[in-house]
């Protein structure tokens, strides 16, 4: 029993190491592009048989500016927070959604800009994939 209670005092310890070194709902990350994206939620479609887990930020830039770095800064999002998250049992896909306000997932908002990006991991990176 002594054994039993080492071996699973490890495991825990090893969880607790593993899920405190990734950012956490709620925190800020800065992105390549000067942006910033709050960790908002992540829904796994895996418990569904869909095979695809999407990760919600909220996607913060400057008013005004270009967006054609969204998916740079979504592939970094996918290869630096998301991946990492998945590593026990790796998705089909990764979406990676940004939101510039925070609205319910697979709800729609005419007055909330989001953009989806596909990612399919492979070997510690992610691929980028048309819809």
């Amino acid at each position: 029993m002594r054994v039993l209670g080492t071996y699973l005092a490890g495991v825990a310890s090893a969880v607790f190491m593993t899920v405190a070194a990734l950012p956490a709902l709620g925190e800020e990350l800065t992105l390549p592009s000067g942006a910033r994206a709050l960790v908002l939620d992540v829904v796994d479609g895996r418990e569904t048989g869909i095979g695809t887990v999407w990760f919600r930020y909220l996607y913060q830039h400057e008013p005004g500016v270009p967006t054609d770095h969204i998916t740079d800064d979504a592939r970094h999002l996918c290869e630096t927070h998301a991946l990492p998250q998945t590593t026990d049992d790796v998705p089909d896909h990764i979406v990676v959604v940004l939101t510039d306000a925070q609205i319910e997932f697979g709800q729609s908002d005419e007055t909330v800009a989001q953009f989806f990006e596909v990612f399919r991991p492979d070997e510690g990176v992610c691929i980028w994939e048309a819809f």
